[in-house]
């Protein structure tokens, strides 16, 4: 849930900046590994599950950096777009696990 409000204030800072979204977006996902990894007091595992989660994260901070600086016009729809984006990414992270073991599943 801290990941995804530090994005949340993430996405409202980008708003009128001119941003590196591939960088910005692994600099976001980086912190997040890190920090992670401090609150629980242990590096992840590094997996093909594991890769594959964090890249299908990624790519959605990604989405989420092209929209808002495609999409906002004012600071009250950015807002709301920072909201919607935070709650879709604590839900993501949270399913990101299940989806990808049942891709590997499959494979």
């Amino acid at each position: 849930m801290l990941s995804a409000f530090i994005l949340g204030f993430w996405v409202l800072w980008s708003d009128e900046r001119d941003v590196n979204i591939f960088y910005e977006s692994l600099m976001f996902i980086l912190v997040n590994v890190l920090l992670t990894s401090a609150l629980e007091f242990h590096f992840p595992a590094f997996s093909l599950l594991w890769a594959l989660e964090t890249a299908l994260l990624w790519c959605y901070v990604i989405a989420a950096l092209m929209l808002i600086q495609k999409l906002s016009v004012n600071f009250m729809i950015t807002i709301a777009m920072s909201i919607a984006i935070a709650v879709g990414y604590y839900h993501l992270a949270g399913q990101a696990d299940i989806w990808v073991a049942s891709w590997l599943a499959k494979i």
